[in-house]
């Protein structure tokens, strides 16, 4: 009996800690929202809600293990510095478009339809502070280009 109950503790214990973490992780979740303008028209391409990922754990988790992700959301991924950022699709399930950006919100670099589940690193060799994940096919379909500016940014440190 003793035993049992043990074991019945160390379950619901572990199923309370499981809980508190998910509703930790959505609680914390960051969403604002980007837009895509051409470098020389300012018209607006397309805008996207996107979750922050702006510290090493939410960077580290990115979008993997998604199933899906809605047309018109993303994940942008924040770093303090600026260099040549090198991304993985690892336990990632779904393609998806990378666009690369300078600390001043233009596009540096962009990478199409990447392979879902690969360990391949995935470099653009530009310097940049910003990295936006779209589903596969966006970047087309919208005529998102190098030298594109990224308008929200500020909303991730707003002053």
């Amino acid at each position: 009996m003793k035993i049992l109950i043990v074991l019945v503790t160390i379950i619901l214990v572990g199923f309370g800690t499981a809980l508190f973490l998910i509703q930790k992780d959505y609680r914390e979740k960051k969403t604002i929202g980007l837009s895509i303008v051409g470098r020389y028209n300012d018209k607006k391409k397309v805008s996207f809600s996107v979750e922050v990922a702006d510290d090493a754990a939410k960077r580290a988790k990115g979008l993997m293990f998604r199933d899906k992700l809605p047309k018109d959301e993303g994940m942008i991924f924040v770093f303090q510095d600026q260099k040549d950022r090198v991304f993985w699709m690892k336990n990632t399930k779904i393609s998806l478009d990378m666009i690369f950006i300078n600390r001043d919100g233009e596009i540096v670099g962009l990478l199409k339809s990447t392979r879902p589940e690969s360990a391949r690193p995935l470099s653009v060799g530009a310097d940049s502070s910003y990295v936006l994940e779209i589903n596969a096919g966006l970047v087309d379909k919208y005529d998102i280009k190098e030298g594109d500016l990224i308008k929200g940014l500020e909303k991730i440190y707003p002053l």
